[in-house]
């Protein structure tokens, strides 16, 4: 629970520093900001799939196939379920003030979507609760902690409540993937999953940089295939 706990702290940190500063980042902080995320971002990737591979080069071999192998198809599937799709309607949802009696309702909602729906904080939350690799979610702790800024600063009262929602929802899903990896997964697996988990990571990369926008919650379900194949390959 390290990474959930940072991710908390992060929201909270940010923002107190927008109530009490009152203003967000300057324009050139923010692209500074932003290229120090992209860093950061490449750099916990390269750990995550560094970690994943540590082997026999043959066995490397066949976890880089099956992480390949797994974006591939969990791309497929997670547009057929149209996972990116739902997840925008549910950020336009949070965002429209006819579901909202008050400007502090609304932007609460959209906080909680921003900061709970977020496709890198489940994909940190289920590293973290099989492999107690926290990595991912002290990154997005910091990606948080800038967005909480912005939104303290530009008004909002209610921003450190949504770490409620947040911590409820990764704390649960670290559960359930300990629970999980402990009955069910042997070590090739948990490396298959730090390896496909480090890819999934690195594709934040061009949009943490504003770059491109890239569909990350259809690759999702790749999370649940590469321990299937290397269960049933290695």
């Amino acid at each position: 629970m390290i990474g959930t706990l940072c991710n908390v702290a992060g929201i909270i940190l940010g923002g107190l520093t927008g109530l009490v500063s009152g203003r967000n980042l300057t324009p050139d902080a923010q692209q500074r900001a932003r290229l120090l995320f992209t860093a950061l971002t490449v750099i916990t990737a390269a750990t995550l799939v560094w970690r994943g591979l540590q082997g026999p080069f043959t066995m490397a071999l066949k976890q880089v196939a099956i992480a390949g192998l797994s974006l591939s198809v969990g791309s497929f599937l997670g547009h057929l379920l149209g996972l990116q799709r739902q997840l925008n309607r549910l950020l336009r949802w949070a965002a429209g003030t006819p579901q909202a009696k008050s400007v502090d309702a609304a932007s609460f909602a959209t906080q909680a979507v921003v900061f709970t729906a977020n496709p890198l904080g489940l994909i940190g939350a289920l590293l973290e609760g099989a492999t107690g690799v926290w990595l991912p979610l002290a990154l997005k702790a910091g990606l948080d902690a800038l967005a909480s800024w912005g939104f303290a600063a530009a008004g909002s009262r209610n921003v450190m409540l949504s770490v409620l929602p947040m911590a409820a929802l990764q704390g649960t899903v670290s559960l359930l993937a300990g629970a999980v990896a402990a009955r069910f997964l042997n070590p090739a697996q948990l490396a298959s999953l730090l390896v496909i988990g480090g890819l999934l990571v690195l594709v934040l990369a061009p949009v943490i940089y504003g770059f491109q926008k890239v569909p990350l919650a259809n690759y999702l379900p790749a999370l649940v295939l590469a321990p299937l194949l290397t269960r049933w390959w290695i």
